[in-house]
Order: structure tokens, then C-alpha cells, then sequence
């Protein structure tokens, strides 16, 4: 986990296999978080949860996820978290899920005081016991900076 000190982030993942694998985001702690939104891809699925105090809620977003979009076993997904806002006062983040061609492929938005103001952000792997991570490749980037603004023109 990392701080990037902003709410606001485009993360890109590549994984090998079909692991339960994805990004933790928006977290209240680096070590421990009890506050935040988890983002799994698996099976062929992507599937949102948010956790507050510690409890996981029921799937918030639950989206099939073709292996001819390109994300499957191979080329990286994309997740951009972007704040939003209402005269001048932040309401939530709203987390989209895109295919390596652009494809937007699913978004939720998050209102929960609880975690939309929360900086922290990594990655999550269920599959421990294998030693097979399945991770490939990972880059989490502030969204307004130089890079993350180059590519979310092609992820908005």
C-alpha cells in the first residue's frame, strides 16, 4: 500500500492468472484498513465491495468480464477513481472499470463519508497459499498527474 496523498487515482494491473487478484482503494490505514473500497477481478468476474469498520458490504458492483475485451489472463485493466462534487463540496468517487481497448466496461459511485476521503491505495491477492501471486505488473498514479492525465483521455 502507498500513500499518494489524493483520493483520486488511475491504476493499471496485469496479472497472469486467474487469481482473485485487484486493488484495494482509498484506505484509511497502510497497515490495517478498516475503511475502504475493494476492487477483485476473477473467474472471468469484477466484483466492488466496500469495507466500513472492518464489515465487508454485499457486492456493489458485479460485472461479467469477457476475455475478448482483453482482460482475462493477459493485458492489463484499467480502474480510474475520480471525485465528485456538488457546490464545492466533495460527494463521493465514482470508480470506473475499463478493458485494455478503452472499453468502459462498469462504474460505481461511492458516497460513504467512511472511505471518499481516504488517500491510501494498493494491491490484494486472495490466493496466498499458492505463491503464485499472478501479478505482473502494477502502476497506481495520482489522476492529475503528468502520465495519469495523458492516459485518463483514453479512459474517461
Amino acid at each position: 500500500m502507498i500513500d499518494l496523498n489524493t483520493t483520486d487515482l488511475l491504476g493499471i494491473l496485469k496479472w497472469t492468472n486467474y487469481y482473485d487478484t485487484g486493488f484495494i482503494l482509498n484506505a484509511d490505514d497502510l497497515i490495517n484498513p478498516q475503511n475502504c473500497l475493494i476492487l477483485i477481478f476473477g473467474a472471468g468476474m469484477a466484483n466492488i465491495f466496500e469495507i466500513v469498520n472492518g464489515v465487508y458490504s454485499a457486492d456493489k458492483l458485479n460485472i461479467y468480464v469477457s476475455g475478448a475485451l482483453g482482460i482475462n489472463n493477459g493485458p492489463p485493466v484499467v480502474v480510474s477513481a475520480k471525485s465528485k462534487c456538488s457546490q464545492g463540496l466533495k460527494t463521493g468517487i465514482t470508480y470506473r472499470v475499463y478493458a485494455q481497448t478503452g472499453v468502459c466496461l462498469g462504474q460505481y459511485t461511492c458516497t460513504n463519508p467512511a472511505i471518499i476521503n481516504n488517500t491510501k491505495h494498493g494491491i490484494i491477492n486472495f490466493n496466498i497459499a499458492s505463491n503464485n501471486y499472478g501479478i505482473s505488473g502494477v502502476m497506481m498514479l495520482p489522476l492529475n498527474s503528468r502520465i495519469s492525465n495523458f492516459t485518463d483521455r483514453w479512459y474517461s
